[in-house]
């Protein structure tokens, strides 16, 4: 079991997550970006590890429930008997992780290889772009003037050509249609003198009716998925909530607004709550009864919620 659990915080920290170990502290990693310098060169992302004694990650119980499936209860009874036996003399010794003694972390050195947390400097070599381009432009020129010249030269050929043969044809096809327009004007005459002594059909009436009622038919299903749809939108924030998923804890309201300001631009139907988290500020993106439906949130929009955490307030435990 402690093998197991060691290695779900080894790659929870490689994947760029934050772990938060009850009554020791929070691990997590910070991506500095790349960045570009002079001469072509280009230093590459780095990784750098972070401890802090305040909760500001996901416990370590929860990412046990959530990875191997269980109760939140067997996850909290695996995280607490994984931290009994990795302690050693006030001292938390994570294998293949590192060590956490009086507040500090010290690295192993598999994770920081793992991270790659030293940065390096990277050489650009510049290629030389393609010149074919004027040679491209220059045979599609040389096409474009051999058409125009055969046009000017055998064109008019062509056309007076075409009218010759295609004359006597014309002429032909006239005669057929001043035959036909003759033939058919004594048929349309005999056909609208019996038309005009029968009584009109009356199934144009009978198909009319037919398809209105199918459209009265179908109109209240239309209706039903609009109300369906409009009924299964409910907001967390206005019911009774004993567990919240946390995006992130913040030092003051100002900090809290931006995160949701930024969290409502890449996804409008967000719904967030500004909470209080001990001496700090939580933004709250889900709120629930029930614990397993925060678990099951934050499992469903997990690429928009990375580092989201499910924190249940004290008085609710």
């Amino acid at each position: 079991m402690v093998n197991e659990v060691n290695k779900l915080i080894f790659n929870t920290l490689v994947e760029g997550g934050a772990v938060y170990i009850a009554d020791r502290g929070t691990l997590s990693v910070e991506r500095t970006p790349s960045r570009a310098m002079r001469r072509g060169r280009v230093v590459s992302p780095s990784y750098q590890l972070t401890f802090t004694t305040e909760c500001r990650a996901e416990s370590l119980a929860s990412i046990i429930a959530s990875f191997s499936g269980v109760s939140a209860e067997d996850g909290e009874d695996i995280a607490r008997r994984w931290l009994d036996k990795v302690t050693k003399d006030d001292r938390v010794v994570i294998e293949g992780v590192g060590t956490i003694q009086n507040g500090s972390f010290t690295a192993d050195k598999s994770l920081a290889e793992a991270l790659a947390l030293s940065s390096k400097t990277l050489t650009l070599t510049r290629t030389k772009s393609s010149r074919r381009w004027p040679w491209v432009v220059l045979v599609l020129a040389l096409i474009l003037g051999l058409v125009a010249a055969a046009y000017v030269l055998y064109g008019d050929k062509l056309i007076s050509r075409d009218i010759v043969t295609k004359t006597p044809e014309i002429e032909a096809v006239k005669a057929d249609v001043t035959t036909e327009q003759s033939a058919s004007a004594d048929t349309t005459a005999v056909a609208i003198s019996e038309v005009q002594t029968t009584e009109p059909a009356p199934q144009t009436e009978a198909i009319l009716e037919v398809v209105t009622e199918a459209e009265v038919a179908d109109a209240p299903k239309v209706e039903a998925e609009v109300t369906q749809t409009l009924v299964d939108q409910s907001d967390w924030r206005t019911q009774p909530v004993h567990h919240y998923v946390i995006f992130g804890s913040y030092s003051n309201t100002t900090n809290a607004n931006n995160a949701v300001r930024k969290i409502m631009r890449r996804n409008p139907e967000a719904q967030c709550k500004v909470i209080r988290l001990g001496g700090m500020h939580a933004v709250a993106v889900f709120g629930s009864y029930s614990r397993a439906e925060c678990d099951q949130f934050k499992r469903q929009y997990r690429a928009l919620y990375k580092d989201a955490w499910v924190h249940t307030p004290k008085r609710y435990k």
